[in-house]
């Protein structure tokens, strides 16, 4: 990893792209996943320039099956919902994590047990109100066509009469940054890995009771239950990593997969934050063409030095 300077001011750069996978070409249908970057105003009081400034980026995968026919809708309306509810839950969010020691890392359930963030219920429950509320007033002004219901078998076509959310069914990640701390939110299968100086985290709800490719949606009944959350500083953080499992499953193994964020830390360090994002999309594009054939969404925060002044001599 990339050894730290210290005493010089660190600087959030965060990188991005959505790319439609080779299958979804051939099938001639559209992008399932979405992906969202917005800055956010902090008008706390007191604070600096730098820190009135956070950070949100959200990616969502509609899951694309027959079933869920209009999930590439569910997962552009899962991004909004979840960067409104950060928008909305900033000033709640900022002062609980300012009474929190940044050095301790806590990871959890927001549905489950009391976390130590209050404020991380009442944004999963933000988030997922805002997105039933987007689905509904969608299928309200359209209504399901004979074509798309048509085309479900009887199980599928009950699946649907007892939960028309199942049609938008998506998956959903976000990461806030607020000056040298971070919230991470993630339902669903979505991958979150924090590189630090010294080595990486991988951040990813496992449950048991989930079959083969099955995973939590933002359609599943009690949904609120298995939002997972991490909160933890940034001190010694060189790239947090988020990503759709389309980028996952376009290599052998997790090892592979997870090498990811360190040869970008590495490249960063080596050739500016600019050459990521000039080929960001690229990649991603041709990593889907080699592996996984799906969609893949991805973004990067990418922490870097500001670079020192060079003196300059006059004669």
């Amino acid at each position: 990893m990339v050894k730290h300077q210290k005493n010089l001011p660190r600087q959030c750069t965060v990188v991005g792209a959505t790319t439609i996978g080779a299958t979804h070409i051939k099938r001639n249908q559209p992008n399932q996943d979405a992906l969202l970057i917005k800055v956010l105003p902090n008008k706390i009081a007191g604070v600096s320039a730098t820190e009135q400034m956070a950070k949100a980026f959200c990616l969502s995968d509609g899951h694309g099956s027959k079933r869920c026919f209009r999930s590439h809708i569910g997962a552009q309306f899962a991004v909004e919902s979840l960067v409104e509810a950060f928008e909305v839950h900033l000033a709640p969010l900022c002062e609980a994590l300012d009474a929190l020691d940044p050095s301790v890392l806590r990871t959890g359930m927001c549905g489950v047990g009391k976390p130590p963030l209050e404020a991380l219920r009442p944004l999963a429950e933000r988030a997922l109100k805002g997105w039933v509320q987007k689905v509904m007033a969608h299928l309200k002004e359209h209504p399901f066509q004979l074509e798309e219901v048509d085309a479900l078998d009887y199980a599928g076509k009950r699946a649907l009469g007892g939960n028309a959310l199942l049609a938008y069914g998506a998956t959903l990640l976000g990461v806030l940054i607020v000056g040298n701390r971070m919230v991470g939110i993630n339902l669903g299968d979505g991958d979150l890995i924090v590189y630090t100086n010294k080595s990486s985290a991988h951040h990813k709800y496992e449950d048991h009771n989930t079959i083969g490719d099955h995973t939590y949606s933002l359609c599943t009944s009690g949904a609120l239950a298995y939002w997972y959350y991490i909160v933890r500083g940034l001190e010694d953080v060189d790239a947090i990593f988020a990503a759709t499992d389309g980028y996952r499953n376009s290599y052998r193994d997790l090892k592979g997969f997870e090498q990811v964020g360190t040869d970008i830390v590495k490249l960063s360090a080596k050739k500016g934050v600019s050459t990521i994002e000039e080929n960001w999309e690229s990649w991603l594009s041709e990593t889907s063409r080699l592996g996984s054939g799906d969609d893949i969404s991805a973004a990067i925060a990418l922490f870097t030095h500001a670079k020192k002044e060079k003196k300059r001599l006059w004669r």
